[in-house]
């Protein structure tokens, strides 16, 4: 019971509708994560408040990169998808570090704010200007997570 009231906590209502009006669980998600590297606690984390198993999806899409379990659940947390992945991913081979590539593709839909920092590559700004930037250009994010 724990884990359940853990997980929803900080969601609007339990159970909450989802994107399709039909009622979600932070579950589906949780459920998607049985086998992997992340521990119950973990795996309630990522999970909680989610609908579906967006998050899930994306810690999933990370796997086989230089992010750690944790790295990895804190560009997911809140996804609907593999969007923040994909975000991250597609800022592979670029001067951006893994905090840079994670900071601006938290909570992205696509890889719209990855696209964002390759459109200003050769500016003046810095690298940290340019992640704000793309950060605050509200490319690719999720409407209110």
């Amino acid at each position: 019971l724990d884990e359940r009231v853990r997980l929803c906590m900080n969601s609007d209502e339990y159970p909450h509708s989802g994107p399709d009006g039909g009622v979600c669980s932070p579950e589906k998600c949780m459920q998607s994560l049985y086998g992997t590297d992340y521990s119950t606690d973990q795996r309630t984390r990522l999970c909680q408040g989610a609908c579906g198993t967006g998050p899930a999806d994306c810690v999933k899409s990370l796997y086989g990169t230089d992010y750690s379990l944790d790295q990895r659940a804190s560009v997911c947390q809140g996804a609907r998808g593999a969007g923040p992945a994909d975000c991250v991913k597609s800022l592979y081979g670029t001067d951006y570090s893994l905090d840079q590539r994670a900071s601006v593709c938290q909570g992205a839909r696509d890889t719209g704010p990855a696209d964002c920092l390759k459109n200003l590559t050769g500016s003046n700004y810095s690298l940290d200007q340019r992640v704000q930037l793309c950060q605050s250009s509200g490319h690719g994010l999720h409407d209110g997570h």
